[in-house]
């Protein structure tokens, strides 16, 4: 990820800080096999529910292939204005003074998984509502 390749001091504005994130979500997750690697067990979680079954490894990881692959479609559909609302004040505040953001490279790439999660867990609901 190129953001974290140069150590630079630079200011932020909040959308700034938000697009990064939204570039990482996209990098990072809309390939099927990392985003289901990623984040296994929200899938197999919610698979499991779903099916109501006791499924093998490779049943559950079929599964949770094919639901990866089908969320790392839209993926992009992350608004960019509910990624802003969840940065944390601290990033913010250090955005608009300026730093270094290869220095909180941990922090912007769990704000990303954070909000696949969250995005995993609507489509999930939204999939389950339907279904009643």
């Amino acid at each position: 990820m190129h953001y974290f390749e140069t150590t630079t001091m630079k200011q932020y504005s909040k959308t700034e800080l938000a697009k990064i994130i939204q570039d990482i979500i996209i990098e990072k997750y809309s390939v099927p096999a990392k985003l289901y690697e990623d984040l296994k067990s929200n899938f197999n979680r919610k698979i499991k529910i779903i099916v109501k079954k006791d499924m093998t490894p490779d049943e559950l990881k079929s599964k949770g292939m094919v639901a990866a692959t089908n969320f790392s479609k839209t993926i992009n559909q992350i608004p960019l204005n509910y990624i802003e609302n969840k940065i944390s004040e601290e990033i913010v505040n250090m955005g608009i003074k300026g730093f270094d953001i290869k220095d909180y490279k941990d922090y912007f790439l769990k704000a990303a998984k954070d909000r696949v999660n969250e995005f995993i867990n609507v489509k999930y609901k939204v999939a389950k509502k339907g279904k009643r």
